[in-house]
Order: C-alpha cells, then sequence, then structure tokens
C-alpha cells in the first residue's frame, strides 16, 4: 500500500524513513475506508511503529460488537466445550470466569465483573 498511488515513502527500503507528510496521506487514506479510523491516524501523530506497516484489518471502528456481562453457565453444564478446548480465563477474590477462545474469536473482547471488579478481556 505504501508508494501506492503516488503515496508520500521515500526509498523503499525496510531502513527507509517515510516522507514529510506520510503520516497525513496515509490518514487521509484509511479515512477514506472509515472516518472513525482518523481517531488513531492523524498527522503529527507520535508512534513507536513504522507508519507504513499499519493497514486496515477489514474491520470498522466498533465494527466488532463486545460481549457484555455475557451469561455463564457451570463448567459441567459447557457441554458444548471439548476436553481440549482452549479457554481464557480469571479468577478474582474466588469467583473465576472462563470463556472459550472460539467465541472470544468472533467478538475480541468481554466486558464482565469478577469477583466485584469489574473486568475487560481482550484477545
Amino acid at each position: 500500500m505504501p508508494g501506492a498511488r503516488g503515496g508520500p515513502l521515500a526509498g523503499g527500503r525496510r531502513g527507509s524513513v517515510p516522507a514529510p507528510g506520510f503520516d497525513a496521506w496515509k490518514s487521509d487514506l484509511l479515512a477514506a475506508i472509515d472516518p472513525g479510523l482518523r481517531l488513531f491516524l492523524y498527522e503529527g501523530i507520535a508512534t513507536r511503529i513504522r507508519l507504513e506497516e499499519i493497514v486496515w484489518g477489514g474491520v470498522w471502528k466498533d465494527g466488532i460488537p463486545a460481549l457484555v456481562d455475557p451469561r455463564f453457565v457451570d463448567a459441567a453444564a459447557a457441554t458444548y466445550l471439548t476436553a481440549d478446548e482452549l479457554v481464557l480465563g480469571v479468577a478474582i477474590g474466588g469467583d473465576a470466569r472462563a470463556c472459550p477462545l472460539r467465541i472470544l474469536d468472533w467478538h475480541e473482547m468481554a466486558n464482565d465483573v469478577v469477583g466485584g471488579v469489574p473486568i475487560a478481556l481482550s484477545y
């Protein structure tokens, strides 16, 4: 994507530095896909990663619904799980949750309260 259709990328080798204005160009490019992406990439942004490596992931901003206050069942009642299925687990103050990774593959985020503590699971 960088350098395509007139994008300002000096050089082209891995060690090259983006030309002045590349941040604005990249912001305009991604904003053409989803204007909400300007919240994350804009002219003058300070980054720790290379701007030319930032690509659109195929999902609109806020396009993946988080699980909010998800329903859980006792482990014995989770007959839809296999014995070797991976889960993301958390336990706080004697209260425990396990969220199957195949569900987090779809939602990527789960917000819940565990042991009286609000949590956000990010996958």
